[in-house]
């Protein structure tokens, strides 16, 4: 009868603790006539070692959410709106692949915005990418935008009314910040 009771307290404990040790410390102790002392010291060490787990993923998980959250805001960042200023920092990472010009010219399109690209050819040579449009909006306000990208920099894009009117470059740097963000997905 104890050989039965003690082989049914170490299947239990061998299923409600998961571990190996547990079964291996009552056969032990069981052999040298301890078996309960020897499942206890197999328990312990199974509970120790599903602690020390538990622990360790804990710190990975923590380790995840830190680098998602920095992620994050490198994300957010990556797209700076200086509307007083008049120009718009695109982050390289959200930069790269998309085609902002083509799209904002579509964008100008859509709501009936008129552009002339007058983009100089540049030379194979430089590390600098621009490209510029004589725009104009439906209301005739006029205003050059500036796409200005060096190799694996920024894109930055300016955007200058053809008289100083701090309202209106404030009013077209909002839109076209708003139409940037959609590009890149934000």
């Amino acid at each position: 009868m104890k050989k039965m009771l003690l082989a049914g307290v170490l299947m239990l404990a061998g299923i409600h603790c998961t571990g190996c040790a547990t079964i291996v410390g009552g056969i032990i102790g069981y052999q040298s006539g301890e078996a309960v002392a020897g499942a206890a010291i197999g328990a312990a060490i199974d509970i120790t070692g599903a602690i020390i787990s538990n622990i360790e993923h804990k710190e990975e998980e923590q380790k995840r959410e830190i680098q998602e959250k920095e992620r994050e805001i490198k994300r957010k960042e990556a797209i700076k709106i200086y509307a007083e200023e008049g120009y718009i920092r695109v982050g390289s990472i959200s930069a790269t692949g998309k085609m902002y010009g083509e799209e904002l010219k579509r964008k100008f399109d859509n709501i009936g915005w008129q552009y002339t690209e007058v983009t100089e050819k540049p030379s194979r040579e430089d590390a600098l990418t621009k490209r510029v449009f004589q725009c104009q909006t439906t209301d005739d306000k006029k205003f050059t935008l500036e796409l200005l990208r060096e190799k694996n920099q920024d894109l930055l894009v300016f955007i200058k009314p053809a008289e100083a009117n701090k309202e209106l470059q404030s009013m077209v740097t909002s839109q076209v910040g708003i139409w940037v963000r959609e590009i890149a997905g934000q």
